[in-house]
């Protein structure tokens, strides 16, 4: 034997603490690794499945059997080196199929995905391509844990996701956002809605569209979760949500989608009732100087498309547009009033009587408080 050789210098002077044949076993198990994974990233890309697959293990039970020091050695034990872990390394830990993908032990994940906010920005894509799918079909067959592990497993773990894990989830396109699975958007909006609170803007941001073009391509699964799917949940929609999809400021406000407002104030007359104070609020404004960027989709939805659907229109609408106090009454723009009272001498007809009851006032002390613009709107210019 070298006298230069590792096992000789262990021989010769074992640790302190550690029997002689202790040493030499450590030291041939690292040899062993070292020699089968390759000393390099070069030598690395030469590993042979076998090998893989017998370190690894061929089942389920034995896969849990992986030593750490195996799992460092293989997917590299900083984040440079774990660039280098190949995709076949991947592909048998994770599993091959979906059926397989559920025996991904919890550790590979740690160690894969990293164990520390600091660590998880160092994933590879690669290694989110294979645990999330790489194509529509397979995406569904992401397991919860691994969401759970990528998205963090509590509301301060949840802040520290990357963008290209988000990427990954909700897809890179338009196209590809559409396969985002409900258990994601469950998992990153929150289950609950305790946990729905804790939606970071950053994820509210990509699953709505980070411009106006890509607002439209939200899914209405997205809107459903996050705006609930009940009139119950619906109340538990966060101001920041709306914010999102209502846009931030009064240029933002006019790229907002139909689609959209058709979620938050309900589809249908029944589901109209439901709409909450906030937001009516949001939408319409939330002072008489946003009053005046109230688009006038948002106003044809909540007031009806047709003089059907305007008997629909409810009072909490109606009060928050026209204001309600008398102070507020003024602010009441000539648009709002146009479309409640109807533009032509045919749709005036259908103005409903809760309106006038608003506009002009409930009791005589209200009533001297109608301006003279809606008298002109209603009687005529």
């Amino acid at each position: 034997m070298r006298k230069n050789s590792l096992s000789y210098n262990l021989m010769a002077n074992p640790p302190i603490g550690i029997p002689l044949a202790s040493a030499v076993g450590i030291a041939a198990l690292n040899i062993l690794i070292d020699h089968v994974f390759g000393d390099t990233p070069r030598l690395r890309r030469y590993t042979t499945s076998s090998a893989i697959r017998h370190v690894f293990g061929d089942t389920p039970r034995l896969r849990r059997c992986t030593t750490s020091s195996a799992k460092r050695h293989v997917f590299g034990e900083t984040p440079r080196l774990r660039r280098y872990a190949t995709s076949s390394a991947i592909r048998h830990v994770f599993g091959d199929t979906p059926r397989l993908r559920r025996y991904a032990t919890f550790s590979a994940m740690h160690h894969v995905f990293g164990d520390a906010p600091r660590l998880r920005r160092c994933t590879t894509s690669s290694a989110m391509y294979h645990v999330f799918g790489d194509a529509p079909r397979l995406r569904r067959c992401t397991t919860s844990s691994a969401i759970r592990h990528v998205f963090g497993d509590t509301p301060r773990l949840r802040r520290y996701t990357t963008s290209s894990a988000m990427h990954h989830v909700f897809g890179d396109t338009p196209r590809l956002r559409r396969y985002a699975t409900s258990s994601a958007i469950r998992h990153v909006f929150g289950d609950t809605p305790r946990l729905r609170r804790y939606a970071t803007s950053s994820a509210i941001r990509h699953v709505f569209g980070d411009a106006p073009r890509l607002r439209r391509c939200t899914t209405s699964s997205a809107m459903h979760q996050v705006f609930g799917d009940v009139p119950r949940l619906r109340r538990c929609t966060t101001s920041s949500a709306m914010y999102h999809v209502f846009g931030d400021a009064p240029r933002l406000r006019r790229c907002t989608t139909s689609s959209a407002i058709r979620h938050v104030f309900g589809d249908t007359p029944r589901l109209r009732r439901y709409a909450t104070s906030s937001a009516i609020r949001h939408v319409f404004g939330d002072t008489p100087r946003l009053r005046r960027y109230a688009t006038s989709s948002a106003m044809h939805h909540v007031f009806g498309d047709t003089p059907r659907l305007r008997r629909y229109a409810t009072s909490s609408a109606i009060r928050h547009v026209f204001g309600d106090a008398p102070r507020l009454r003024r602010c009441t723009t000539s648009s709002a009033m146009h479309h409640v009272f109807g533009d032509v001498p045919r749709l005036r007809r259908c103005a409903t009587s809760s309106a006038m009851y608003h506009v002009f006032g409930d009791t005589p002390r209200l009533r001297r408080c109608t301006t003279s613009s809606a008298i002109r709107h209603v009687f005529g210019d």
